[in-house]
Parts: structure tokens; sequence; C-alpha cells
């Protein structure tokens, strides 16, 4: 089907609404056509602004950008990934604003967490993308110098990936590098680490762009949670996720010392998790989802029509 054919086919189904992941131009550009054609709700779900990521001389980006500005002022609801972003852009959005900087799946809710640090051994785990933006490269540098009480397990894919199988030949009893890996089985290697890590790029340089998904997951399975800085969601995480630099040697000391940090502050790690679970639950997000899709959708239902529906269309037609 040729490209320019696309929104009138669709349009045709009569949408009720348009999910939009980001503001990628054609999703878009097909998003704002719909609207404009059938009154139908438009739902932009931001994980990523267009330049939180550089591109180098990728003029899509820039693309993206363009058709954000159009689109942020025109949806009825728009999904924000964390309370940053949301206070930056929600007072330019006509419609609902909703926090969505994660959602748990059924094996980290329905799992109780065990206490941690409860052996000679500890466990480090990274569950994530094997890049350099993602702050991956950092386990790799850790190896040489990770405390002798302490193993590394990491699951994930990338351009990384090489080089964490072969850090994994050179140094077999400090890492076991698991690759790809179906995401129940992610959770059991979480639930059974003693601290995970986020060693995320610096997410202020990207505008506070972004909020990776996988911190949450950490913080529901009960861990002890070690982070380069994070940008806020709407629950307060300063008392129990363990702030590192992002360099390997900080997070070397930070581990030297976990056991500790995670005695006196398990209390508070077993309230966030609580927290966490009851906020970011498949069940409690797909509600919360729900009601504002209900009311955006039944808002834009008793505004006036952007432009004709199909129906009109084809009744002119006739």
């Amino acid at each position: 089907m040729a490209p320019g054919r696309i929104p009138g086919r669709l349009a045709a189904l009569e949408p009720a609404f348009v999910w939009l992941y980001n503001s990628y131009a054609f999703e878009a550009r097909v998003g704002l056509a719909l609207q404009r054609a059938t009154g139908c709700g438009l739902v932009l779900e931001l994980e990523d602004l267009p330049h939180a990521r550089s591109r180098g001389a990728n003029p899509k980006p820039w693309l993206d950008a363009w058709y954000f500005e159009r689109v942020l002022p025109r949806a009825d609801l728009v999904t924000f990934v964390n309370a940053a972003l949301e206070a930056r852009f929600a007072p330019r959005i006509r419609g609902r604003a909703l926090l969505f900087p994660s959602l748990l799946g059924r094996e980290l809710v329905a799992t109780n967490a065990s206490t941690r640090f409860g052996l000679a051994r500890h466990q480090l785990g990274y569950f994530g993308g094997l890049e350099p933006d993602k702050g991956a490269g950092v386990l790799l540098e850790l190896l040489p110098r990770l405390p002798d009480s302490w193993h590394v397990v990491v699951t994930g894919a990338g351009s990384l990936e090489p080089a964490f199988r072969q850090a994994a030949a050179e140094f077999p009893r400090a890492l076991t590098f698991h690759g790809r890996v179906a995401h129940a089985r992610v959770a059991e290697l979480m639930f059974d680490s003693d601290a995970i890590v986020n060693p995320h790029a610096s997410i202020a340089a990207m505008h506070d762009g972004v909020f990776p998904f996988k911190v949450c997951e950490a913080l529901a399975s009960g861990a002890l949670v070690i982070s380069t800085p994070l940008p806020s969601i709407d629950i307060e995480l300063a008392d129990t996720v363990v702030s590192f630099d992002g360099s390997a040697a900080s997070l070397a000391q930070i581990l030297a010392d976990a056991p500790r940090r995670y005695a006196e502050n398990r209390s508070a790690i077993e309230a966030v998790r609580q927290a966490v679970v009851a906020r970011y639950s498949e069940e409690s997000m797909f509600r919360s989802l729900g009601e504002a899709l209900d009311g955006a959708v039944t808002k834009r239902r008793e505004s006036p029509r952007v432009g004709p529906t199909a129906r009109d269309s084809r009744a002119r037609a006739s």
C-alpha cells in the first residue's frame, strides 16, 4: 500500500483514538491526519524526546521534533516517562496527562521479595541494553576491580554483546553472561540478585528526556538499587536508590559497602517496593490508562469536530 493512502484506509475504520509511541514523523503525520479526518482521540506516549540522544547528522530527529511541536498541543492524552517531562510539557497540552515510567509484569508482582545479602557471596545484576548510552560498558570496566565477595550477572543484547561474551570467558568467576533471555527468566535473576545497577549515561544531559523502565522493575524485586542520577517520578526514591557517578571506581566502592547500606535501609526499600508494585503493576496501570482514555475520548466526542468523519464523507458522496 502506498504511504499516502494509509490515512484514508485507516479513517474508514472510524477509530476511537490513535496511539502514538513518541513523535516519530511518519506515525505522527498519520495520527494528525486521522484526527482531522475522523475527529478521533489522539494519544501520545512520550518516552524519548526527539533530541534526547545524539544522532549525529541524521535528519530524522529534527523531523520528529517538528512533529512533536504539532502533536503535543493537539493530543487528548499524553503519557510522560518522568515527572520532569510532565512538569515541562503538561501545560502545553489541552487534554490529560499521565505519568507512565514503567509497567511491571505479573512475574515481578506475584513473587514476594526475599531478604538480600544472606550469603557470603553477593550477586550484582544488570538487565538492559548492552549499549554505551545505557552505561553497560561500566560493567566491563568493573570486572578487574570487582570485590572478591561479588559476582556480576548480565542479560541483554546490543553492540557490546561480543565484549561481554569475551569478558565472561576472561573473568569466569566474576561474570555470568546470559545474553537474550525471556522476561520471566530476567525476573528470576532479579530476585536472585542482592543489588541491581542502572549505570545509564547522564539523563540530565539528555534534557531529562528518558527514564529507564528497568529501574522500577529492579525496585519491584526488592534488591538494593544502585543508579546514576534519575529524574523524579511520583514515588520518592532518594532514600532507597544508592546514587553513583557512573564510573567503575565509584561502583566498586559502593559494592564494598552495599551490605551495610541494605541493612540500614531495608524497611525503606520494602516500602518503596510495595509502592512501585501498587502504582505500576499491569492491573493498576491498565486501570489508570483506561480512566484517562475514557476521559480523553469522551471529551473529544463532546467537543466540536476537528474535521469531517469518514461517515460524513460517505454521506456527502452518496
